[in-house]
């Protein structure tokens, strides 16, 4: 039985959006797979590999999020047009565990890039344990990060009514019109949310001109770092526009208003993580060295050993 409950400009530009996303998360997928086998190959000699192969777990993790959303949805469509929300308790489950491993991949990775950017700029190596202990901590904080949003979800979920593909917008009447623990749990991590992207991205703008001082005083002379930081901050800049655009400063906007916004999201996201391997092998000269050894089939006289020297990401 079909649970259509409203006909949309909405819903079919958000359905059109799903399927590039899906296309590049597919793409995406296996590139990152093989970027991390290069990784790997010398992730126990480099320490700024250890921070490489956290970026590529974290965004291969977005990416299978994001195809199996889209191949959901896709397969979901003619039975469930223009639903909003979830259709069943299964799916709310799915959205839940969905919703959980998009912001670990979002909180951790661009956080380890600004760290990564950190040891580069001041041109001094981190040493091996240095940057796994930097790396698994600002992983195991964004996991915990996630899950308390995950519980809030959850408490709210089961304070509202059971309404499969409404457009009542329950939680967002839940939310303005009650004052409790709950609703006060959720605006503090909303808060703290938009706390931590403003600190990002101010850090990340701080950076970026050091990059350019240090460019401008031929001290710096590759940007791959430059590269990764930038394919987390266009993204952003490019959510917050189609924010802005559809939402305009409404507090608690409704399910249909966000859907475009939500969908033009998780495309920017997707794209650039699909970026990032190839800025990385466009510009990282240990990296090129490893992929160099793995395509050497020249095999002459004896064997040739490329020996790859712990450094940073550029030089």
């Amino acid at each position: 039985m079909s649970l259509d409950n409203t006909s949309s400009i909405y819903f079919d530009v958000e359905y059109l959006i799903k399927y590039p996303d899906l296309i590049l998360s597919i793409f995406g997928f296996v590139t990152n797979l093989i970027h991390l086998f290069v990784l790997s190959l010398k992730v126990s000699t480099i320490p700024n590999f250890i921070f490489l192969t956290a970026i590529c777990g974290t965004d291969l993790l977005q990416l299978v999020t994001s195809a199996i959303n889209q191949i959901w949805a896709v397969l979901t469509y003619i039975e469930h047009k223009n639903c909003i929300g979830y259709m069943n308790h299964v799916d709310v489950g799915f959205k839940l565990l969905s919703l959980w491993s998009q912001f670990c991949s979002l909180t951790a990775a661009p956080w380890i890039t600004v760290v990564l950017a950190v040891t580069v700029i001041r041109n001094r190596e981190i040493s091996w344990h240095g940057a796994r202990r930097y790396a698994i901590f600002l992983v195991v904080a964004s996991a915990l990060y996630g899950s308390i949003i995950i519980l809030n979800s959850i408490i709210l979920f089961l304070n509202l009514p059971y309404a499969p593909c409404s457009a009542d917008n329950h939680a967002q009447l839940y939310l303005a019109e009650n004052d409790n623990w709950l609703t006060t749990s959720i605006k503090l991590t909303g808060n703290f949310e938009f706390l931590q992207e403003f600190l990002w991205n101010f850090g990340c703008f701080i950076l970026l001109l050091m990059f350019v001082v240090k460019k401008c005083l031929k001290k710096y002379s590759e940007n791959g770092t430059v590269l990764l930081l930038l394919s987390f901050l266009v993204p952003n800049i490019l959510s917050y526009i189609g924010y802005f655009l559809f939402i305009n400063g409404v507090d608690y906007p409704t399910q249909e208003t966000l859907l475009i916004p939500n969908e033009i999201d998780r495309l920017v996201r997707v794209s650039g993580t699909c970026c990032r391997p190839f800025f990385i092998l466009w510009k990282c000269k240990d990296y090129q060295m490893v992929v160099d050894s793995i395509f050497d089939i020249s095999g002459g006289i004896g064997s040739r050993t490329i020996k790859v020297q712990s450094s940073p990401i550029s030089k």
